[in-house]
């Protein structure tokens, strides 16, 4: 009888258990009465056990508890583990230790280490993981090295003075092999995508939902349906877009360039110079060049007005004055250019545009991108890239012509060496002292000193009849601040440039600035120094049917932005921010959505973003989003935000955050670290260094239906962790999400839904899809947390071939 009872007991339990979804990976507590704890047991005697439900601690009496099912504990594992490894060899030991070691078993691990060095004291690994070190051919511990003034470079250890050197080699030899890393890369996972049933070409965006978006939608610009029509390329079009941005090596003429026509907008320069002609009058001399000025404003002057700014203009010194005038034919060459851009278009209409708020209601928005749309199809929208060009390279030419004919010394320290009005807008030119401007300029040339710039400047707002401004610094730790919108180098349907060439500057606005384009090109270019930039929205590389282009070349810079930038694309726009080098700090904050599907809650949308817009009632009248890259050319960066941005794109659009080189932190909330929705692509790219990422969830290499989201790291010992959802994670239908990390000894911590994982929206049928979430490594002894199918050499595959996960 009381066998029967004792089975009818166990076969309830077994009932019970797999009713209830028992995970062996939770401690269960099954009680007389017939219920049940599932969480982690913290604690347990003879009287009570204490168990941890749901973050909320538990007392259970030790009379009321039928049976107690407890995970196994790395501790008991161990115990086996340690019984075959004692009939083994050496190398059963020092696998041993590295088990213990990544269980955080450290004592257990000591032991092992030790047994191995008694059999083989010259194991390379077991000195290593026993804190020693190889110097001369010897080992010493670790802290001994130190004494002796070594550091630790990779698995050598070398004297202090050598490391900068030894760095730098390294680098340049692994950049050097990136194409052969990348096409490694690319092997690994048509393998992988092949033992899913699936090849490069198969894996596509498609439907008729795609269909619609871009058979209606003219909003769209050609590098975004790029990675939709072959998703596993994404990594090679960011390969080519660094290639492209170190060829154009931190220029901003050839920058422009590059990303303009690897947008699909192809810049035709035949022609533009028989749109104006340099007056030749008197020698080409400064008055001559202002007279052309008011002249191509279609004002023609007098001989009175003429003297009047010959006689300003024979004021200022030569050669100065020759160099100045050659800068000012290109001034008014590029306001004809912006003029004949927008010569369809009623300046009552630009007002009523510029007044828009783009993040208000999603009715305001569409109907203000409507209209801009409407405004820039006109084929001649890119004569406003070809204005910025025209200017930019004026500007360079003349810095290089200050420098060699040592103007600055020429004028002494007058505050003021020109200020005229023309037509086109107020010219100035300040000296080399520490100059203040209060008011609107739109030609500024000043020749150095530690400046404050407090007003709308380098805005193609200050003068909306010529749409062109510039401010040009050669010198000084100077000071920008804007209490308003729209200022240094901001270009609202037309061109905003602001060139700093050298000095530790501070940037501060309201937003709508430092490089910031809505319908034109705005463009901040920093030369040297340590710099600081805020701004509030809209800001820091961010364009709008445009170009925002923020390019700086060298030293540590600090970047805060609330929303809307550091390499922000929307709609019909290019959005880039270039880092020289330095150890910078990004930082990006916005407010946490309610809806992460939602495009019109709150997000960062920075750090390489990009996002479209849509009307929930029809898609076929949403409008794609643009092309946003952050660009990072070295150093150890820090990069910070909340949700939607490092690499991320929402709602047919593409979002790139590539870095060079550098040990670097990357933390984020949601959608973040390459992620990509609804019709978007969103890649995280980076190429050296010992990297640390850490988000919310839907990160790392994720994709959210009909969207392709990659994080590809290439070399340096690396720690990844998210909460859920991440590290090569996919819902929804047709979406490539790939987490690749082809070097170093790496650790990853996430969680059941993570490292190569597929789920499905609620209520979604039986598709056959062509989704993929794929995690890769390939190289180094790495730590697996939070999914137990993955491990060191282990290979995994989803049900259905949705999702795979391979370590090499």
């Amino acid at each position: 009888m009381r066998s029967t009872r004792m089975v009818i007991i166990f076969i309830a339990v077994a009932v019970l258990l797999s009713a209830t979804g028992f995970s062996k990976d939770e401690d269960v507590i099954i009680l007389k009465t017939g219920g049940m704890y599932k969480g982690k047991i913290e604690f347990q005697s003879s009287s009570y056990v204490k168990i941890r439900v749901k973050g909320r601690l538990i007392t259970v009496r030790m009379r009321d508890i039928r049976k107690i099912i407890a995970k196994e504990r790395p501790e008991d594992e161990y115990k086996r583990r340690a019984d075959d490894a004692g009939k083994g060899d050496v190398k059963a030991h020092y696998d041993l230790a590295l088990w213990c070691l990544e269980k955080g078993l450290e004592k257990e691990a000591e032991k092992h280490i030790k047994i191995v060095l008694k059999e083989d004291p010259d194991h390379a690994g077991a000195r290593k993981a026993g804190g020693f070190g190889l110097y001369d051919g010897e080992w010493h511990p670790e802290k001994e090295l130190e004494k002796m003034g070594l550091v630790r470079f990779e698995s050598e250890w070398i004297r202090k003075e050598d490391l900068n050197e030894s760095v730098r080699k390294r680098r340049e030899s692994r950049l050097a092999a990136i194409d052969d890393k990348a096409a490694k890369s690319e092997d690994g996972l048509d393998a992988l995508l092949s033992e899913m049933g699936h090849t490069f070409s198969s894996m596509k965006i498609r439907g008729e939902m795609l269909y619609k978006r871009f058979r209606k939608d003219r909003t769209r610009i050609y590098v975004v349906r790029e990675p939709l029509s072959a998703p596993a390329y994404l990594t090679t079009m960011g390969h080519e877009v660094r290639a492209g941005i170190e060829d154009a090596a931190l220029s901003p003429v050839s920058t422009i360039g590059f990303m303009t026509e690897r947008s699909g907008r192809k810049i035709e320069t035949e022609g533009m110079d028989e749109l104006w002609t340099p007056p030749e009058e008197a020698g080409n001399n400064l008055h001559a060049s202002l007279w052309s000025l008011a002249r191509a404003a279609g004002s023609e002057l007098d001989k009175e007005e003429k003297d009047k700014l010959r006689s300003r203009a024979d004021k200022v010194p030569a050669p100065f004055r020759d160099g100045l005038a050659r800068l000012l034919n290109s001034f008014t060459h590029a306001c004809l250019l912006r003029k004949k851009a927008l010569e369809e278009v009623m300046v009552e209409d630009l007002e009523w545009i510029v007044e828009r708020n783009e993040y208000g209601s999603a009715e305001k928005l569409l109907d203000s991108l409507d209209f801009a749309r409407e405004i820039t199809f006109m084929q001649n929208d890119i004569l406003l890239a070809e204005a910025g060009m025209v200017l930019g390279r004026a500007v360079l030419e003349f810095a290089k012509f200050a420098k060699e004919n040592e103007l600055a010394k020429g004028v002494s320290q007058r505050s003021v060496i020109l200020d005229v009005d023309t037509p086109f807008g107020k010219v100035v030119v300040g000296g080399t002292g520490d100059n203040f401007y209060d008011e609107e300029v739109a030609f500024l040339v000043d020749l150095g000193g530690n400046d404050a710039y407090q007003a709308r400047l380098a805005s193609s707002r200050v003068e909306p009849g010529a749409g062109v401004s510039l401010l040009l610094d050669l010198g000084g730790d100077d000071e920008y601040i804007s209490k308003g919108l729209d200022a240094f180098g901001c270009g609202y349907f037309g061109v905003g440039l602001l060139f700093d060439m050298t000095g530790s500057d501070t940037y501060s606005s309201v937003g709508y600035s430092m490089g910031s384009a809505y319908v034109g090109l705005g463009l901040l270019y920093d030369g040297s120094g340590n710099d600081t930039y805020q701004c509030g929205t809209f800001g820091q590389g961010c364009g709008l049917f445009g170009y925002g282009m923020l390019i700086d070349t060298e030293g540590d810079d600090r970047y805060v932005l609330t929303r809307a930038g550091q390499g922000y694309g929307g709609t019909y726009g290019v959005g880039l921010l270039l880092d020289g080098g330095g150890n910078d700090e990004y930082e990006a904050g916005g407010g946490l959505m309610g809806d992460p599907l939602d495009p019109e809650s709150v997000a960062c949308d920075a750090q390489g973003a990009a996002r479209g817009a849509s009307k929930k009632d029809d898609t076929a009248l949403s409008i794609s989003g643009g092309w946003g890259v952050l660009a990072d050319m070295g150093g150890d960066d820090s990069y910070k935000a909340k949700n939607y941005a490092q690499g991320v794109a929402y709602w047919s659009s593409v979002g790139m955050l590539l870095d060079l080189w550098g040990n670097d932190t990357y933390e984020g909330g949601l959608y973040v670290q390459g992620a990509g929705s609804s019709l978007a692509s969103g890649l995280l790219a980076d190429f050296e260094g010992d990297d640390v990422y850490t988000a919310d969830g839907l990160a790392q290499g994720a994709a959210v239906n009909f969207s392709v989201g990659i994080l590809q790291d290439f070399y340096g010992d690396d720690q990844y962790k998210a909460s859920e959802k991440c590290m090569g994670y996919v819902l929804g239908l047709d979406c490539l999400g790939a987490l690749m990390d082809l070097g170093g000894n790496d650790r990853y911590e996430g969680s059941a839904s993570s490292l190569g994982f597929a789920e499905k929206f609620e209520g979604q049928g039986p598709d056959k899809l062509t989704t993929a979430g794929i995690f890769l490594d390939f190289e180094g002894d790495d730590i697996f947390r939070g999914r137990e199918q993955a491990g060191n050499s282990k290979k995994w595959i989803m049900k259905d071939n949705v999702a795979a996960g391979c370590d090499l």
